[in-house]
């Protein structure tokens, strides 16, 4: 911001005084928004992109007159947020990782704050999906027969926002775990080659 001295004088019948010493102030507002550029998928987390609020058509720099001391990036739900300390010089981008994050989708504001208060909230950033491992098959069962197993269960009651690709079936038990994989869709499988009279576990 532009800063300003000011003066004061006194007046009377008979004139005006000397100015009185000069004060200096500077101007200053909270910050303008800044611009949430995009959020990668993590973990249970996510990475969230942001630029500085840009300088105002008028010439006003985007920290409204007073230095950015941080940021807050919120999710869109959730109640999760994370503060990311302002640097100085500013750099053209920043990211901070949100989190923890259930599954669901998402998009996310940023605002800056800076002695003044905390300013106008950026536009929502790109939404992204979380997803997480599915929940594990239930009612596995195991019917052997001559050197074989033939192995069923139930699919998982929820795949956590991302469908299921396949399953792997695990006997252990002989020389070496054996292992079958079964594509989605199917929730049976048979395995052949065992040693008779071995006890196998299935998983």
């Amino acid at each position: 911001g532009s800063a300003y001295n000011i003066t004061v004088t006194a007046t009377n019948a008979l004139g005006s005084s000397d100015p009185s010493s000069p004060v200096a102030f500077t101007p200053a507002g909270t910050p303008f928004a800044p611009v949430a550029d995009y959020a990668i998928a993590g973990d249970a987390s996510a990475t969230v992109g942001f630029s500085p609020p840009p300088p105002q058509s008028n010439g006003v720099p985007g920290n409204n007159g007073s230095p950015i001391q941080q940021y807050v990036v919120t999710a869109s739900q959730g109640n999760v947020s994370v503060t990311v300390p302002a640097q100085s010089p500013e750099p053209a981008f920043y990211s901070a990782v949100v989190s923890p994050l259930s599954v669901g989708t998402y998009f996310f504001i940023v605002t800056a704050v800076n002695a003044i208060g905390v300013g106008a909230p950026s536009g929502p950033s790109p939404q992204i999906t979380i997803t997480g491992t599915p929940t594990l098959p239930t009612t596995v069962t195991a019917t052997a027969s001559n050197q074989s197993v033939c192995v069923s269960w139930s699919a998982p009651s929820n795949d956590n926002g991302a469908s299921i690709t396949g399953y792997t079936v695990q006997l252990t038990g002989g020389k070496s775990p054996m292992q079958s994989f079964v594509l989605a869709g199917t929730t049976s499988t048979c395995v052949t080659q065992l040693t008779n009279g071995v006890l196998y576990t299935a998983s």
